[in-house]
């Protein structure tokens, strides 16, 4: 609990002594460089911009492809970030898209993917 006033003593103790304690740093780690472009986002006023990518490579039996956008960068996305459902989704395709975060692989991924006319 934040506010034991034996926790507060003994951080005082500490101080005091020179320890410098390790458990509340003050700056976040810097991300993994394949996290980098989160750090931007999170920055970003127009993080909730929409951005334009046509898919590179799609495999339906799998339920996954990969967008290329913003001259040559790709990234990943997976049919059930598609709004309107996977059907359709070719290479080819033209999707709107919004840059988001699989915590499961820890790296970047399409969301809240739409065609484009």
């Amino acid at each position: 609990m934040p506010d034991d006033t034996t926790l507060a003593a003994r951080r005082a103790a500490l101080a005091a002594r020179g320890v410098r304690d390790e458990t509340t740093s003050t700056t976040d780690p810097p991300l993994p460089p394949e996290l980098a472009i989160l750090d931007q986002v999170a920055s970003d006023p127009t993080a909730e911009e929409r951005r334009v990518g046509i898919v590179d490579r799609f495999f339906p039996e799998k339920g996954f492809g990969f967008l290329h956008y913003d001259e040559g960068r790709s990234i990943f996305f997976h049919v059930t970030q598609c709004e309107e459902g996977g059907e359709g989704i070719a290479p080819g395709t033209r999707l709107s898209f919004r840059i988001g975060h699989n915590p499961k692989k820890g790296k970047t991924q399409a969301e809240a993917l739409r065609r484009v006319e």
